[in-house]
């Protein structure tokens, strides 16, 4: 395939989002009780005797008000500051005893001016601005705090929105997207969040567990959009909180801490609205995301990706420290050559084999993993009979972990705090209180334990990775995921010894890339085939990636949850630029299983599948799952393959089709939820040409029925998988 057939993708990426027909009626009027801003699009009210709280968010085509009336706790922002005592206390607009407002009007622009001074005696003033053009269906805010009262700011919360529990009477059609790891809904909110307690709050961290910015709460009448365009990677945390009578929407922004010191806000915070579902959301953040620096290239034209990913091996978890038949220890590293050849010549598919519980001390005991259990010559004889074969390895380096206890199955007793204490702690992440901050229990679980987090901002954890990394090539492996940095999150530090910012900052990413991009770089030296991968998907990391390890197979489990419902947000805003593998579906029996393969491939995934109790061959998978493993590799390997492995995905077809109930494990807790999803589950993709192409996969164990447009009428087997193209001319 030659890439000019990919030329002029990224415009026609942006010509197919959402263009909104927004017409030239903008208007803002003062009318001595309320301020109000809007266009053809979106009406926003802002309330003068309320402290300029924000009164009303309508959308004009709908009608729809996206504020809860009756209010009572509302406030447009809040800022934590630390007083004297070191306690954390919260100041809004509320408490400002002295509030102004300014209206500006340019061609085509008009802005809002909020100034609020005098927070509850306090020599704090805030400053806010909200800009809304006539050619756009989104708000632009900002805001800046002015310090004069000397105290140690921590965060600012802006905006927070008080939104209606239900959209509707009855609030069927309700949903809350939210861009955690792979993506998920909240589903019907009234319902599914309590009120207080486990799933009251869903929210997380940019970078991080948020891979990308924006957060949606539609209806069926019409959706908000909220997102920071911020293109620098500044830490924040934004989700929502079920209350009594409605949800809170909000972001928070986090920033270096120093006495005395203000805020401005360096980036736009959009609000607006639309018609539609999640996709329609993303569309319109896609529209700022492909002009970012993370979209410059999509995956055709990046030369810096080996050829072997590209080729979609499949991902294939084993042991080192495996089991044998009678479920007793040994070491299958001699074994493991035979048998990734077996399935790479059975699956007739090449194979990156995960090398997982590979290191001296134990799976996931960081940062001491040399030499690998069995020894460097055994390992590196290994790798070598794998990668003769054709094939590829992988092993996983526990980010910035340093493991001091560990007492978890078959790692016993394992206490590196002595050495930590001499050698670590000082280049370790700090808590407020300047000590390395401990998290964590002995016998948490395998990948946990007690434990440090290095700082990456100290030149002592960039030389500890990067030389881990390098020996790991040494080994002869292929492939290296910097694991547990999820999302490419890390966790403040406020030591005041590493040469960094206290507390949360910009910093935290920059550093992270520079150990990153060095580690992708001097591991390249060594083997020009090198790729890194990272543990689930970040926006801000694409450019400094191979590939990630995605789980959009996973329901009713981390990172999903029991009460949410996964769909694949970062794969349609970003697969065409960053490819993804399907994580580590466990392959043996069961029909969950074959669901979760199924997933994989209607999410445009490199293969992925691990074996956790043993090694064993194809002939002893259950049916579902071979039939569907091989059913993805035949579509990577023929016609689907541009468009699963390099295609923009689209909206999905509707169509009607029976709900199945299954039973989802999760591995972490021991326990198991009831499912309910769709037995015939899809997805469009788009290539540059404008063709397109659809991909079903029947999970239930009977024929259904597809009936929806006059290409897309015919019967589908168990388990089938049918994959339908349809060229430009023909749509």
């Amino acid at each position: 395939m030659q890439h000019s057939r990919w030329t002029g993708f990224l415009v026609l990426a942006v010509i197919l989002s959402v263009s909104p027909d927004v017409g030239a009626a903008l208007n803002a009027r003062d009318d001595g009780k309320t301020i109000t801003l809007e266009n053809d699009r979106l009406r926003l009210v802002f309330d003068k005797g309320a402290k300029g709280n924000l009164s009303a968010i309508v959308d004009k085509q709908s009608g729809q008000n996206f504020l809860l009336a009756s209010a009572v706790a509302r406030q447009l922002y809040s800022i934590a500051s630390a007083g004297e005592d070191g306690k954390e206390q919260q100041l809004n607009n509320n408490a400002a005893a002295d509030v102004r407002f300014q209206l500006q009007q340019t061609p085509g622009e008009v802005r809002l001016v909020e100034t609020f001074s005098n927070h509850a005696g306090r020599q704090l003033t805030a400053t806010v601005s909200v800009t809304l053009r006539a050619d756009s269906p989104l708000s632009f805010w900002r805001i800046e705090v002015q310090n004069g009262a000397q105290l140690l700011l921590k965060s600012v919360t802006f905006p927070a929105l008080d939104a209606p529990l239900r959209l509707g009477a009855e609030g069927k059609g309700d949903a809350i997207a939210l861009p955690v790891c792979d993506g998920y809904l909240i589903e019907e909110p009234a319902k599914t969040m309590p009120t207080r307690g486990w799933g009251s709050s869903r929210a997380d961290n940019y970078p991080g567990g948020m891979s990308a910015q924006l957060m949606t709460y539609y209806g069926e009448r019409a959706g908000l959009y909220l997102a920071t365009h911020d293109a620098a990677g500044h830490p924040k945390r934004f989700g929502v909180a079920r209350r009594e009578n409605d949800l809170l929407l909000s972001y928070t922004h986090l920033f270096p801490q120093e006495k005395g010191k203000g805020w401005a806000m360096p980036y736009d915070f959009a609000l607006g609205t639309f018609q539609g579902d999640w996709h329609d959301a993303a569309d319109i953040y896609k529209q700022w995301a492909v002009k970012q620096f993370w979209c410059a290239r999509i995956i055709p034209q990046r030369d810096d990706i080996p050829a072997w990913i590209k080729q979609a091996p499949v991902f294939h978890t084993v042991l080192v420290r495996g089991r044998d038949r009678q479920k007793r220890p040994i070491n299958d590293a001699p074994n493991l050559p035979a048998h990734i050849h077996r399935f790479a010549e059975g699956l007739n598919s090449p194979q990156c084999a995960v090398l997982l519980d590979w290191e001296k001390n134990g799976p996931w005991v960081a940062p001491h993993y040399f030499p690998p259990v069995g020894g460097a010559d055994l390992f590196r004889k290994t790798t070598g009979e794998i990668q003769a074969q054709g094939n590829q390895t992988m092993v996983y380096l526990s980010g910035l972990k340093w493991t001091l206890k560990k007492h978890f199955k078959e790692v016993i007793g394992y206490d590196d705090t002595a050495r930590f204490e001499k050698e670590g702690a000082r280049w370790a992440v700090a808590g407020p209180d300047g000590k390395p901050a401990i998290i964590g229990k002995p016998d948490q679980a395998v990948g946990q334990g007690l434990s440090a987090d290095l700082c990456q901002g100290t030149a002592y954890t960039k030389d500890l990775l990067t030389k881990a990394a390098l020996e790991c090539v040494t080994l002869g492996v292929t492939s290296v995921q910097l694991d547990q940095i999820v999302g490419f999150g890390t966790r403040p530090c406020y030591s005041k010894e590493h040469g960094h910012p206290v507390g949360y900052g910009v910093w935290q990413y920059e550093h992270l890339r520079d150990l990153f991009a060095r580690v992708r770089s001097e591991c390249r030296k060594k083997n020009p085939q090198f790729a890194l991968s990272l543990e689930e998907p970040a926006e801000l990391a694409i450019p400094l990636l191979d590939i990630y390890d995605a789980r959009e197979f996973k329901q009713a489990s981390w990172p999903r949850a029991v009460g949410v419902r996964g769909v694949p947000i970062f794969t349609y805003l970003y697969h065409e630029f960053a490819p993804g593998f399907g994580g580590e579906p466990s392959v043996g029996p069961g029909h969950a299983n074959a669901m979760d393969h199924a997933m994989n491939i209607v999410c445009g995934k490199t293969p992925g599948m691990a074996m956790w109790g043993g090694l064993f061959g194809p002939d002893e998978f259950h049916p579902n799952q071979l039939r569907m493993l091989k059913a993805h590799i035949n579509l990577l390997h023929g016609p689907a393959r541009d468009y699963l492995l390099l295609g923009r995905m689209i909206h999905p077809l509707r169509f009607d089709a029976p709900r199945m109930t299954v039973t989802i494990g999760d591995a972490h807790k021991h326990t198991s939820s009831p499912f309910e999803l769709s037995t015939v589950l899809h997805s469009g993709w788009a290539l540059p040409n404008g063709n397109r192409g659809y991909v079903f996969v029947n999970i239930s164990q009977s024929d259904v029925a597809v009936n929806c447009e006059p290409s897309f009428k015919f019967t589908l087997k168990p388990q089938e998988v049918r994959f339908v193209e349809i060229p430009a001319n023909q749509r």
